[in-house]
């Protein structure tokens, strides 16, 4: 959560994005009502194989306007095709190489070595479903 953000606005974006969060980009005023721009992230799945299921977040710009007591809107843009290709590119690479903690190495040749250590892993959500989530860096 980004703190900073009015508690009404907070509590709204809770509602809307869940747990994947949100990063206030910028913020400003048009005609007396306060105006947010933040970077949120959807899920999308990975959508191949055994790993079908495993979702991975996907950045896409929202804009919210509220007042003081008040949230008028929320608005959020979906995933264009181009982004879900690179997130599922990425994750593709990442399984390949053995990145991803609990995940073994896949039978595809990776572009690069493999990590030193897991640089990914998968968060179970209460729903069951598993998130690809960045746990850290390979330092060589």
């Amino acid at each position: 959560m980004v703190a900073g953000l009015p508690r009404i606005v907070r509590d709204r974006l809770r509602a809307e994005f869940g747990s994947e969060g949100f990063e206030l980009q910028g913020r400003g005023r048009e005609g007396g009502v306060a105006v947010y721009r933040l970077t949120a992230w959807r899920l999308v799945p990975y959508g191949t194989g055994d790993l079908a299921h495993v979702l991975l977040p996907v950045p896409v710009p929202a804009v919210v306007r509220a007042t003081r007591t008040q949230v008028l809107g929320v608005d959020v843009q979906e995933a264009d095709a181009s982004a879900i290709r690179a997130a599922r590119a990425f994750a593709r690479d990442l399984f390949a190489r053995g990145a991803v903690a609990g995940v073994p190495a896949a039978g595809i040749r990776p572009a690069a070595q493999p990590p030193a250590r897991p640089t990914h892993a998968l968060e179970r959500r209460r729903d069951g479903s598993r998130v690809l989530r960045r746990r850290g860096v390979a330092a060589r």
